[in-house]
């Protein structure tokens, strides 16, 4: 088993740690293509993944 850390994410995702961090802290999100490649290193839809960032953004 593939043990996932911030470190992992951070590279699959092209960010620094720091990023990863930052988006599980809820101190911001992911830009929106940065939101595919989460989803896809998780094996995740990103629909599902943001769905409260999409409201949000639709309801802006």
């Amino acid at each position: 088993m593939h043990v996932r850390t911030q470190a992992w994410l951070a590279r699959k995702c092209l960010v620094s740690q720091m990023s990863v961090s930052r988006w599980e802290r809820g101190e911001c999100v992911p830009s929106r293509p940065q939101r595919a490649l989460v989803a896809s290193a998780l094996g995740v839809d990103a629909g599902a993944l943001f769905r409260e960032v999409l409201d949000a953004e639709m309801a802006a």
